[in-house]
Parts: structure tokens; sequence; C-alpha cells
């Protein structure tokens, strides 16, 4: 899954169905459910692919999982999603959906919920922190999948660096993450 952003994705957008291309994957880490916890799957935007991934992989192994997605309006709604009523959909404007941020939603309606689960996140930087906000008032364990530009894929360039805490103060998401623990990283505001 991807959004047409810029070359690399418009070159992605014209292929055909038969067309072959070098990929280096996979790279890092990937998420690790926990099926011990109710699961609550958090998307943003393009962060939707691993997180739709990750909710379907729950579905399919039976664990406890509810999945809420986030856009900026109607319109950046995938059609991957359009019309299934198990995702909670969230919108900036409110025209599809719940009237806010996934953040907002979560405090809004699950509070509770959340000291018995895991959060497992992937989206845009503010999201992020705030779903480790969350699990911090909430004394849950939260993961989030960065979103770094993985120049090199194997480690040499450092392109993709995350400042975390201790040492070495960097690790980078294509070799150490892109999945992190949320209390791990150090973040930014």
């Amino acid at each position: 899954m991807y959004q047409v952003r810029g070359p690399a994705t418009r070159l992605l957008s014209a292929l055909a169905e038969s067309d072959s291309l070098d990929v280096i994957a996979p790279l890092g880490k990937s998420f690790v459910p926990e099926p011990r916890k109710k699961m609550i799957l958090v998307a943003g935007g393009i962060g939707i692919g691993p997180i739709l991934f990750l909710y379907s992989q729950a579905v399919a192994s039976e664990t406890d999982a509810c999945m809420i997605f986030g856009c900026r309006s109607k319109e950046y709604l995938p059609d991957v999603i359009t019309g299934d009523s198990s995702i909670m959909i969230c919108s900036d404007d409110g025209s599809v959906g719940f009237n806010g941020t996934v953040t907002e939603y979560l405090e809004a309606t699950s509070g509770e919920q959340l000291a018995e689960s895991v959060l497992f996140s992937c989206g845009p930087y503010p999201m992020l922190h705030a779903c480790h906000r969350l699990a911090e008032e909430y004394n849950t364990d939260c993961y989030v999948s960065v979103e770094q530009v993985m120049a090199c894929g194997v480690g040499a360039c450092m392109g993709c660096a995350v400042k975390v805490h201790g040492e070495p103060g960097y690790v980078r998401a294509c070799k150490e993450g892109p999945v992190f623990n949320s209390r791990d990283i150090q973040w930014e505001v």
C-alpha cells in the first residue's frame, strides 16, 4: 500500500500487475502481537499498511483487537477500508467517522481499556508521540513503527537514525527498527 506523494510512488503507480522490480525487504523488525492482552491498533494516514496487516493477523488468530484509522478528511480514506464496519474511522474535519484525531477518540471512548491493552501504532510523528503519552498515562506498552526515509536499507548511511534513551543514543530504523517500544524513543516536540 502506498500513497502517490513523489517521484518514487508515481513510478510505482504506473507499474502494471505483470511488471517486476527489485526490492530490499524485509527491513528491520516488525510488530510482534501480544496475544495475552487486547490489541489496540492505531493507524494514521499512510501508516495504515503495517497496521492493517497486523489487524488481519490478529483477526485470523482470533486475538482480541480493535483498529482505529485516522485521516485528515473523507478524501484520504483508502478504498481498502471503506465499508469495513469493524474499523473505527476518525477524521480531523469530521467528514467521516469520529470528528477528531485517533488519540482524541481513544481518550473519549477507551480510557479504561487502555490500561489492559497494548497499543500498536504507525503514522505521523505527532500521532505516535500522542499514543506514547497515552500509554504512559495508562501504564501500558506502546509499540510504534516510525516513518523514516531508509536510503540504503542496510544500516550503513545512518539516514534513518532515531534518537533513543541510553547508549548509543541513536538507532537505525532499517536495522534496529522500524518498530520500537515507544518508551525507548526520545520524543522531541
